[in-house]
């Protein structure tokens, strides 16, 4: 099979699952409307449904001898969501006034430690059982302690109307596509990386990281554009929390190895960067402007041309 055809059928595939994981959650958050949970918080178990793909991916992953391909993939979606996906949807739907980021310094600097809670860990060279549960646990205590923040906005009750049951059956039909198509993308990149000799880590973080991420991607720029700012941001924090979590439950059931090089230790600085910019942006004011969506776009851009570079050479 050639290579560009096994690349167009990727890009098709892409395309297919990003379809398929907006059916999931389009389905999930109106079934789930008359729950009360909004704005941050909702967004944050939004994101869980939207880190499906790199759920199945991973497992996928891991099954085929290719564990690296997952990590570099939940690790280098973190990038995405806060370089890419947020960066853009500000730039795309500041407006005038900006998109809000309302949200309390507490709330966020706790989601960011967490992020970058696996990179300490793995400063040793692999990702073990200690580390896995240390993961899990720490995302319980987040969760809990984000919902403290946050339980003033959950009010309401819950009611299964027809339409709500008809929402979860799509989002049922919109897993197992999810399923299904992620297996796919996986053998195609398996026999890519074969072909061409590609770093598993490098090729997860720079390219099978922004096809998975087209869900999040989506929703945020439609709740940018429909002036949910707060929705936009939980969304892409419980992306990214899902993704360490994810890397957690593997870590905790079998060790991974890492290469410390110089890819992951670019990783490694460009996260702390970008985060660092996002605070410091949070701190001039509670909205974002167009200006300083395309700043973060513009790490992003770096960190994705550098990548891609000690891939070409690689």
């Amino acid at each position: 099979m050639p290579n560009s055809f096994i690349v167009v059928v990727i890009v098709i595939l892409f395309y297919l699952l990003g379809k398929a994981a907006d059916l999931i959650t389009g389905s999930v958050k109106e079934a789930s409307g008359s729950h009360g949970a909004r704005v941050f918080i909702f967004g944050i178990l939004l994101g869980l449904f939207t880190s499906l793909p790199e759920l199945v991916v991973a497992i996928n992953a891991f099954i085929d001898g290719v564990p690296l391909l997952s990590i570099g993939n939940l690790l280098g979606g973190i990038v995405v969501l806060f370089g890419l996906v947020l960066g853009t949807s500000v730039f795309l739907g500041g407006g005038r006034d900006g998109v809000s980021m309302d949200i309390d310094t507490g709330s966020m600097l706790a989601a960011f430690a967490y992020m970058v809670l696996p990179l300490l860990l793995s400063l040793d060279g692999v990702f073990d059982i200690s580390d896995g549960f240390i993961l899990l646990v720490s995302y319980l205590t987040l969760l809990s302690y984000l919902y403290r923040r946050h339980r003033k906005e959950a009010v309401g009750t819950t009611v299964l109307t027809g339409k709500a049951a008809r929402n979860y059956f799509l989002a049922i039909i919109g897993t197992i596509a999810v399923i299904i198509l992620a297996d796919a993308i996986v053998r195609l990149i398996i026999i890519l990386i074969s072909n061409y000799r590609l770093s598993q880590f490098v090729t997860g973080l720079i390219i099978l990281s922004l096809g998975t991420n087209l869900p999040e991607l989506t929703i945020a720029l439609k709740s940018s554009i429909g002036g949910a700012g707060e929705l936009s941001l939980g969304g892409i924090t419980g992306s990214a929390l899902a993704n360490v979590l994810i890397i957690g439950l593997f870590s905790s059931i079998r060790s991974i190895n890492v290469n410390l090089d110089t890819s992951y230790y670019l990783l490694i600085i460009t996260m702390l960067i970008m985060f660092a910019t996002i605070m410091l942006f949070r701190k001039q004011g509670k909205c974002l402007s167009r200006y300083q969506g395309a700043v973060i776009v513009l790490l992003y851009a770096i960190f994705f041309a550098s990548q891609t570079a000690m891939l070409i050479r690689g």
